[in-house]
Order: C-alpha cells, then structure tokens, then sequence
C-alpha cells in the first residue's frame, strides 16, 4: 500500500527480454536513496504502479512486468534513461501524508480537455 506522494525519481538503465517467461520484460531501474534497505520481494511503486524486486544491485532494482502491465500503464513505454516516479510501500508506524493507494491498476484514461486557470488546471478524462 502506499500514499500517492512520490519521494524520488529513477532512471531506467536496462530493459530486457526475460529469457524464462518470454511475456515478461525485465525492467531495471537506479533508484538511488530509495533503495537503502529494499529487499526482494518488497513492492515499490512506479509511475504509481505496484511492481515487486526481483533482484537488487547497489541502486539498481529489478522488477518484472507482463504484457498486461505494459498495455495498462504508462510503463510500456519507458526507455533507456527515461525518468519514472518512484514510492516505496507504506511502513506500520509511519506517518500518513496523502492517501491509501494500492498501485493497481485497471487501464489508461484518455485525457479530453485541459483547462488553465490562474490558479487551477482542469482536467477531463474518458475512463475506458
């Protein structure tokens, strides 16, 4: 679970293939301070949606993702150096500043209008 406040960016170093599940690609990301103390298995958000650690070297964290997830999310079309928001996983005891979040996530909306204001940015989008 997480909040939906992002506290870092990454940068995507590798993406690859995965040689035992050819419907997965391997997406490696340097996630800087945000990986002390990450371990495998962990959830991490990126660009808000929940993938776990399959592997993790100094600052560098693999995830996993199915074609589902690429088709899904804005993550089908991240390339080498893009830069991804990046959250970990709510603590117990930790200090809740946003919202209950889960990172799954159902489809990408179509953004229809944009409207700015001095003050305000409108937004409206088509749900699929």
């Amino acid at each position: 679970m997480f909040t939906g406040i992002i506290t870092s960016t990454g940068k995507i170093k590798k993406i690859e293939q995965n040689t035992k599940n050819r419907s997965a690609i391997k997406v490696s990301v340097d996630l800087g301070r945000d990986s002390k103390g990450l371990k495998i298995g962990q959830s991490v958000a990126l660009n808000g949606v929940c993938l776990s650690a399959t592997k993790i070297s100094k600052n560098t964290c693999t995830f996993e993702m199915i074609d589902e997830t690429m088709k899904k999310t804005d993550l089908g079309n991240l390339k080498v150096g893009s830069l991804v928001n990046v959250e970990r996983s709510l603590k117990v005891g930790e200090r809740l500043e946003g919202h209950f979040v889960l990172g799954h996530v159902d489809g990408v909306a179509e953004i229809k209008k944009i409207e700015k204001k001095p003050k305000e940015v409108k937004v409206w989008f088509k749900i699929p």
